[in-house]
């Protein structure tokens, strides 16, 4: 696996991956179907909580739609927790 920084080169594939995930919004972060339960996701987590650990980041917050079962699972089973929160949002612009 080959994490880049987004290059305008890769707008194409990356809104077809979106598509593909159904999640063609930009506040979303898809992973592609085809290599999801690899642990992947996994590596990808730990280095950061080691990298933002080493940083002096006490805590990470996620915010996971309710409906979205399969990745609220995936940060449980990375030890992540509820912390009974309600996230608040405001569109300025429309979709």
């Amino acid at each position: 696996m080959i994490v880049t920084v987004f290059k305008e080169r890769d707008r194409e594939d990356v809104i077809d991956l979106w598509k593909r995930c159904g999640l063609n919004a930009p506040q979303n972060d898809p992973d592609d179907p085809d290599y999801r339960r690899m642990g992947y996701g996994r590596v990808i987590m730990n280095e950061i909580e080691h990298k933002l650990n080493s940083l002096g980041c006490p805590k990470i917050n996620l915010q996971v739609r309710e409906t979205n079962v399969s990745v609220i699972k995936f940060y449980e089973a990375l030890g992540f927790k509820n912390d009974n929160v309600i996230s608040f949002g405001k569109r300025l612009e429309e979709e």
